[in-house]
C-alpha cells in the first residue's frame, strides 16, 4: 500500500460532529484518512483550536463514530483539502515508527 506524508489540518471537530453520550456508534468508512496520532504538529497561528500536523494518508478501512459521509475527504474551492484522521487497524503497525 502506498502512503504519502501530507500536512494536514487537525480541527477540534469531535465535538462539533456529535454531542457527548453514553453510547457511540461505530462505522466502518472505506474511504481515504489521514494517521496522526503520533504526528509531529504545531498550532496554527491565530486559531488555538487548530493544528497543522505532517500526517501519513492512506485508503481503505477505518472506524468512525460518526456516519462515514460526515468523515469524507473534500476539497474546498480554494484547493484545500480536508481529510479526518482516525483510528485504522494499520495504526497499530505504524504506531512504533514516528
Amino acid at each position: 500500500m502506498n502512503t504519502i506524508r501530507l500536512h494536514v489540518v487537525l480541527v477540534a471537530a469531535a465535538a462539533v460532529l456529535s454531542p457527548i453520550t453514553g453510547h457511540a456508534d461505530n462505522y466502518i468508512c472505506d474511504q481515504q484518512f489521514a494517521l496522526c496520532t503520533s504526528a509531529p504538529c504545531i498550532p496554527q497561528p491565530g486559531n488555538p483550536k487548530v493544528a497543522i500536523c505532517t500526517c501519513d494518508v492512506e485508503e481503505g478501512p477505518k472506524l468512525a463514530t460518526v456516519p462515514c459521509d460526515t468523515l469524507k475527504p473534500s476539497t474546498d474551492a480554494n484547493g484545500v483539502r480536508t481529510i479526518f484522521s482516525t483510528y485504522s487497524p494499520s495504526s497499530f503497525s505504524k504506531a512504533n515508527r514516528c
